[in-house]
């Protein structure tokens, strides 16, 4: 006590260094497990009858929407950002993500909303492509528009864990690169394919948002067998991690991985793995957990000058720029579709405007993220030293 009161600037650094660890801790995934751990817990038997936990439930749901808009929707136009304020030579590189993908998304959005109660058999097409059009799409449609718009749907959902997957390996590989923990270009692809097999294991068990949103019916059949051998090779993969990375780098550094670079992985299984879910809030996933994470790392690259322009105190950059940005996607989430819906009547369903919105933005997103953390740009250069 007496040596702290003699020096008080000693004990600055070190809580400021506390408090950056904790919200890293907690934004790479420590507080989406935290949040994991307590929903099951609530949606268990023993509690699911009782008042709190119908209470909870209830309240949950009707404040989900401040949490998408504080967490969601800025790591969506954080993204854009990233993408489209690195100049014209940026974009020209990345053309076909950056310009095609999104025009070609809108085109198949109009073409579903003005061919919505078009049968499918109008179509000069075979029938096989009719009927995997058909199978493709939740519910089973057999209108053109509502096929085409539906599979498009199906298609993002399933590639929301990949999306959730590369993420998670590129910000591990960052913070463990960190720590001078870096890793062969075979381990990385071996920590990769670990993820991809997590990602499938959890397509092939018909969890979380395909099954929601069809009504308990799995839109794509795998057999018990097959589920097996996947939950085989999963636990191979994650076994082969532990010892070509892992023990291997012990063996040879006598280290162990990063505590830091450990919670993103651990997240992810939590969210992705379908043994054990907290099903009917799967979706606090993408807020909570996939985009808290992207927050840290754009709050990052905001911190080590991202921006050219910037406000002479990073914390002060970051704070306004995530309060436009989740202003900003408020406004293309949900006023943008409403004033379509009132705009242009379709014959398609009264909330089509907002399902678009977010297959578009979400597939977008991926697209995008695809670019702003590779080399060469400014995104990445300005992504390290993490905290």
């Amino acid at each position: 006590m007496q040596a702290i009161a003699r020096n008080p600037s000693t004990s600055l650094p070190a809580l400021a260094l506390l408090s950056q660890q904790a919200i890293a801790y907690t934004m790479l995934g420590g507080g989406s497990m935290i949040f994991f751990a307590l929903l099951c817990w609530l949606r268990s038997p023993q509690m699911l009858t009782t008042d709190f936990s119908r209470q909870f439930c209830q309240n949950l749901a009707q404040t989900a929407l401040l949490f998408v808009a504080l967490l969601s929707y800025p790591h969506f136009i954080w993204s854009y950002r990233f993408a489209y304020q690195q100049g014209l030579a940026f974009t020209i590189k990345h053309f076909w993500r950056l310009v095609v993908v999104p025009l070609l998304l809108v085109a198949i959005l109009a073409v579903s909303a003005v061919s919505w109660e078009r049968p499918l058999t109008e179509l000069p097409l075979p029938h096989q492509i009719i009927e995997a059009l058909s199978a493709g799409a939740i519910g089973n449609p057999t209108e053109t528009g509502r096929a085409l718009f539906g599979t498009l749907l199906t298609v993002q959902l399933v590639l929301s864990g990949q999306h959730f997957c590369l993420q998670t390996h590129g910000i591990t590989l960052a913070l463990a690169q960190e720590k001078n923990y870096s890793l062969t270009d075979k381990q990385r692809r071996l920590l990769r394919w670990n993820f991809y097999l997590l990602w499938i294991v959890n397509v092939a068990n018909g969890y979380a948002f395909l099954d929601q949103l069809s009504l308990g019916k799995s839109l794509i059949h795998v057999p018990l067998a097959g589920k097996l051998l996947l939950d085989f090779l999963l636990v191979a993969s994650l076994a082969l991690v532990i010892k070509d990375i892992v023990i291997k780098k012990l063996n040879e550094e006598q280290r162990l991985p990063p505590a830091l670079s450990i919670v993103p992985i651990a997240a992810l299984y939590c969210w992705l793995q379908p043994f054990l879910q907290p099903y009917g809030f799967q979706l606090w996933a993408v807020p909570i957990a996939h985009g808290a994470q992207f927050l840290y790392c754009a709050a990052r690259a905001e911190g080590n000058g991202f921006s050219k322009n910037t406000f002479g105190n990073s914390y002060i950059q970051v704070a306004v720029s995530a309060a436009l940005c989740a202003g900003l996607g408020y406004l293309l989430f949900i006023s943008l579709p409403v004033f379509f819906a009132s705009s242009l009547p379709l014959r398609a369903q009264h909330n089509f405007y907002f399902i678009a919105a977010y297959v578009f933005f979400s597939l977008h997103h991926y697209n995008v993220d695809g670019v702003i953390w590779k080399h060469g740009s400014r995104a990445r250069a300005t992504l390290t030293p993490l905290a």
